[in-house]
């Protein structure tokens, strides 16, 4: 049942208990000590009523010897204490029967009494005026005993009125005394057992809910060292429920871990981890299919022991880096395997401070870096073994085609220009391809010299003129020049490039149109045609390699090697500028490149 509880309940019954018995102790108190006082009030009570009826007893004596002495002296001072003694007799009564009011009985002495006081009181007057008119000894002797019986009566009916007062008021002594003892008896056992209650409570609440708590903890220590969790809490409290969440978290690590071991055992790439000085403390499985080492053949060895001797001081080097800095930095190397290959990798290391470890993962790139190698090979094959054959192959075509061996038969001279053209088509691929190569290869030389962009677009015009010819399509160039500070050659090969795009997107009779525009440290020169547009979504993926400008355009076959408008893109920022193309929803498409230079002169 507490065990449903939860703590903010179990919280206010250990408050709410030890309160509610306070108050029930407190009302007790209260009515014990209602009861001393009552009995203590009901004794203070019968003492004045007692002292009043004494009192009203000895001022009728008083008045009484007063009267036998006016009746002998007829004294006016007598007359004036008997005048004061009846007033007092009178005030007595009346403070009597305030005393008694409410708390009269059936006898009904106290009436008795108060007829008989006043009887006495009337009679006494009545002798007073008896005794002003000179009575006779006998007449006085008469007077005397009336008023003596009248005191007689009167002291009958006061000592009747005390015994029926006294049987009311009455207090019992063992009573009294019990009920202090009970005043005393309560506050003792009150505060006994409220403090009983109160530590009894937090006892049995903090050991029901230290010994849960117990079992938690004993959880955290068994997770930290890897064994079997407790069974769980039982209840639905909070203590239950953060049981319940600890052991939903424990196996959701738990399976975490698993996949995290099992995905680092079944890794294609070699994970381990290493020292500060570059030994193995621990690798996957995968160092065995990948290196052939197993791990008590690496676990505690260097790393410099298995890679290739040219790459220990480069490894070396890396990894201290990576210590000191506390980063995560790759580097390469090539590693020997256990019969003999050389492996290329590519490392992923990061420091951890706290674990003074760095964790690794180690790349195979062999397929990478020999394809790369083959890549130089077929770079340097097409550069010595490819261009010079077809630059000869051009010179005869040329040869030919003027007429050098003669004049040739009308269809003999089509069949050379077609081979010239395809001729000159290959060369502009493999220059394509060298020239791309460099760039990637971070080799592109760039002669920077003052020159006349008119000049530029002079030379780009005239080298594509013919082909403007052939699409009937007219260029524009402008009638303005700046200096600017550039390499030439590669400048007039973006601006041919762009020219025969826009040749090649204008339709016939259209204008291609070539303008220079002056910003501030830059001249902007810009390409426009009159073609279908490019879509927004392929403006930036154009000057990627291998992307065709005419992809996405139905009903145009357009040649090409897909690398023109990424090398441009290269020659230019090489110059530190920029390029891209806008288009206008209505079609028609302008490139525009801007490289630095000085203020454009015209």
């Amino acid at each position: 049942m507490l065990t449903n509880m939860s703590l903010s309940k179990k919280g206010l019954i250990l408050v709410a208990v030890p309160i509610t018995f306070e108050l029930v102790f407190i009302v007790t108190l209260v009515l014990a000590l209602a009861n001393a006082e009552h009995q203590s009030w009901k004794e203070s009570h019968y003492r004045a009523v007692v002292a009043e009826s004494n009192n009203i007893d000895r001022l009728f004596y008083e008045s009484i010897a007063l009267l036998v002495a006016y009746g002998f002296a007829h004294s006016a001072t007598t007359g004036e204490r008997l005048d004061r003694v009846e007033a007092e007799l009178r005030d007595s009564l009346r403070h009597l029967k305030v005393l008694v009011a409410g708390n009269e009985h059936p006898g009904g002495s106290l009436e008795t009494l108060d007829r008989t006081a006043n009887r006495t009181l009337s009679l006494i007057g009545s002798l007073r005026e008896q005794l002003d008119q000179n009575l006779t000894g006998v007449s006085k002797e008469s007077a005397f005993g009336a008023a003596r019986s009248a005191m007689n009566d009167l002291l009958e009916s006061s000592q009747k009125f005390l015994e029926e007062q006294a049987n009311a008021d009455r207090v019992d002594p063992v009573a009294q005394e019990n009920a202090r003892n009970l005043v005393r008896l309560s506050i003792g056992l009150g505060v006994v057992l409220n403090t009983a209650i109160a530590f009894g409570l937090a006892i049995f609440f903090a050991r029901e809910i230290s010994t849960r708590l117990g079992v938690i903890i004993d959880n955290i220590g068994r997770v930290a060292a890897g064994k079997e969790l407790n069974p769980p809490i039982g209840g639905s409290d909070e203590i239950a429920s953060l049981d319940r969440s600890f052991h939903d978290m424990t196996e959701a690590v738990a399976e975490a871990n698993r996949k995290e071991r099992a995905a680092v055992e079944k890794a294609l790439d070699v994970i381990c981890s290493l020292d500060s000085s570059g030994r193995f403390i621990k690798v996957n499985p995968a160092a065995s299919k990948q290196w052939g080492y197993d791990d008590d053949e690496l676990i505690g060895r260097n790393l410099s022991e298995v890679i290739v001797e040219d790459d220990i001081v480069a490894t070396k080097s890396a990894i201290r880096e990576i210590v000191e800095s506390g980063s995560t930095l790759p580097f390469e190397n090539r590693l020997r395997r256990k019969e003999g290959t050389i492996v290329d990798l590519r490392w992923s290391a990061h420091w951890s401070a706290r674990d003074k470890v760095v964790f690794c993962i180690a790349h195979d790139i062999t397929a990478r870096k020999e394809a790369e190698r083959f890549r130089q090979q077929l770079m340097q094959m097409v550069s010595h073994d490819l261009r010079t054959p077809l630059a000869s192959i051009q010179h005869v075509h040329e040869m030919l085609l003027e007429g050098v061996y003669g004049e040739l038969p009308e269809a003999a001279g089509d069949c050379i220009r077609l081979a010239d053209t395809n001729t000159n088509r290959l060369m502009r691929l493999v220059n394509d391809l060298l020239d791309f190569e460099k760039m990637e290869a971070g080799k592109l030389v760039l002669n920077f010299r003052s020159l006349s962009a008119a000049s530029i677009i002079k030379q780009s015009v005239s080298a594509v003129s013919a082909f403007a010819k052939e699409h009937e399509v007219t260029i524009a160039a402008p009638a303005r020049d700046m200096a600017i500070e550039a390499d030439g050659d590669r400048l007039v090969q973006v601006l041919i490039n762009l020219l025969s795009n826009a040749i090649k997107f204008s339709p016939k009779n259209g204008t291609v149109t070539v303008t220079l525009q002056d910003i501030p440290g830059f001249v902007q020169f810009m390409v426009a045609d009159e073609g279908p547009g490019i879509p927004e979504n392929l403006r930036e993926a154009i000057f990627e390699r291998f992307r065709q400008i005419g992809a996405g355009h139905p009903g145009r076959k357009i040649k090409g090697t897909g690398l023109g408008l990424a090398i441009c893109k290269g020659i230019v920022e090489g110059h530190g500028g920029t390029i891209g193309v806008d288009s206008g929803e209505a079609g028609g498409s302008c490139f525009w490149f801007r490289i630095p230079s000085q203020r454009a002169q015209t």
